[in-house]
């Protein structure tokens, strides 16, 4: 891409946890199989050959079938460095707008209540929930640049990464213990190792099939955007 030319912006869905995890400024990190579901679906049939990218700058994973030897070229749908992601998040606008779709909405008259603002109740006005995918760009609060974009298996996460995916940390007597997102009470509810507690946020998402499956994922880094 020549000087001065912007690059695209992607937008990415966000569960609560990982809104909660970004409002309190530790999300750096994302991991995600989008496009990725040729590879995942045969993970015997392939080997990551090389990352490359495009003249856009996107990132672009090279695999290569054992059978046939053909290479296969995956682009990354976040993009790569340079380009920016904006995020998707569950939502609601005054009752009095329920009525309307997310096309009909005008950032000169819609109120947006963020449900990751609110542990529980939300204020009266507030209408119906709207899905993250509905979200329309204007009223996303979150756009950040991407750093960097890499490709790994799952479980090949380290410790450190693991940190910036936003784990909920606590600090005591023993150092930094994370959380368990599949607790159920007091007794399990950290664990020490932040890789444990991101597989288990993954488990919670996507289910324990998804990380014994241990598929390959776009591991994307990003900055926080000036304000």
């Amino acid at each position: 891409m020549t000087l001065g030319t912007e690059y695209p912006e992607h937008p990415i869905l966000m569960g609560p946890a990982m809104i909660i995890a970004k409002r309190a400024g530790i999300k750096h990190m994302t991991r995600r199989t989008s496009g990725l579901s040729v590879i995942n679906t045969a993970l015997r049939d392939y080997d990551l050959v090389r990352l490359e990218h495009d003249r856009n700058n996107t990132a672009i994973g090279v695999f290569r079938n054992k059978r046939s030897g053909k290479e296969l070229l995956i682009p990354c749908p976040f993009g790569g460095p340079g380009h920016s992601l904006w995020w998707r998040e569950g939502w609601h606008t005054d009752k009095a707008l329920d009525h309307l779709k997310p096309c009909e909405l005008s950032p000169h008259h819609a109120r947006i209540y963020y449900n990751g603002d609110y542990d529980r109740d939300l204020p009266a006005a507030a209408g119906r929930f709207r899905a993250p995918f509905h979200l329309p760009r204007w009223a996303a609060r979150f756009v950040d640049p991407v750093e960097s974009v890499t490709l790994e298996r799952l479980q090949d996460i380290t410790a450190e990464d693991a940190v910036l995916e936003g784990m909920m940390t606590h600090y005591g007597a023993r150092g930094a213990s994370y959380y368990n997102y599949l607790s159920d009470g007091e007794d399990n509810a950290w664990l020490s190792c932040p890789r444990q507690s991101f597989f288990s946020l993954w488990i919670m998402i996507n289910g324990a099939e998804a990380l014994v499956e241990n598929p390959f994922v776009w591991a994307i880094k990003f900055k926080k955007a000036e304000q």
